[in-house]
């Protein structure tokens, strides 16, 4: 075989490489962000639609394969195309996001890190300031600061989203050395700040009294973090390895695949859903 049937052969299979760690990069962005919406505020129809939408099914699947509980959530959200556009469900929806975010009556789980951490029922504990530093770290804070705690899931979800969304720019513009240190911190964030506490939340919201819609993506969620530690380890031994080298000795051109667009543009639209309640858990740039 020739040198240069060598070379294409390589090439082809760096870019396959490439294009299966992209898939996975904009999966994550779409995942972390459908999580932050769906936990952090009143649910309405523009949310169920977009949950229930096939491009949702599509990025789930790319980890049904890999956990029972990501499967058993693709086959949850594909069972809601039927009901997105019923006004009783949502009626269900909102009345279960109540309870489980919302109260009057004590949460079936609560949504944050530092109950977990302490076992002591309050919140803004020492654990909260270390969250509250990360995300200073990347110049966010919390929008209504010092008025929430910063260690909400949905807030949580939301600085992974917003890390996942700079990893994947940074990978596009093939600056692999960026690429390490966001995946880095990522990693170290959902194994000590997701990873800690979010399989007991799962666990208590299973015994919750109604399973209308959000024990299963608490479970949805448990299991993606699990699998999100996973990937950002192996994509950091990846970037440490040969393969990374073959694809900056390539100098291959980039170009966005059509293929993802569509997750893009629903994303896009998934970003600008305004949901009550949703600010308190969103995070904003500072000096």
């Amino acid at each position: 075989m020739s040198e240069k049937s060598d070379s294409a052969i390589e090439e082809t299979a760096v870019r396959d490489e490439l294009l299966s760690l992209e898939a996975l990069l904009v999966s994550r962005c779409y995942l972390f962000a459908l999580f932050h919406k769906a936990f952090g505020g009143e649910p309405n129809s523009l949310l169920l639609e977009s949950m229930a939408s096939t491009i949702t099914v599509d990025v789930v699947n790319e980890y049904a394969h890999a956990d029972e509980t990501m499967g058993k959530l693709e086959v949850f959200i594909s069972g809601l195309s039927d009901r997105a556009r019923d006004a009783s469900f949502l009626d269900e929806a909102f009345t279960e996001y109540a309870l489980f975010f919302e109260g009057p009556a004590d949460l079936p789980a609560y949504p944050w890190e530092a109950p977990y951490i302490s076992h002591d029922a309050t919140v803004f504990q020492k654990s909260t300031l270390t969250i509250r530093e990360a995300y200073r770290s990347y110049g966010l804070q919390v929008k209504l600061f010092q008025h929430v705690p910063d260690d909400h899931v949905s807030t949580m979800c939301a600085f992974m989203g917003h890390l996942a969304d700079r990893s994947l720019t940074a990978f596009r513009d093939r600056r692999f050395g960026d690429l390490g240190v966001l995946l880095g911190d990522q990693y170290r964030f959902v194994r000590d700040h997701l990873n800690n506490w979010i399989p007991e939340y799962a666990k208590l919201a299973r015994n919750a009294k109604t399973a209308c819609l959000y024990p299963q993506l608490i479970q949805g969620m448990q299991a993606f973090a699990r699998l999100d530690e996973v990937f950002l380890a192996e994509t950091l031994v990846w970037l440490g390895g040969s393969s990374a080298e073959a694809a900056v000795a390539c100098n291959m051109s980039y170009e966005a695949p059509s293929a993802f667009a569509a997750v893009e543009n629903i994303l896009a639209r998934l970003n600008e859903i305004r949901l009550v309640g949703i600010e308190e858990n969103e995070l904003v740039e500072v000096a």
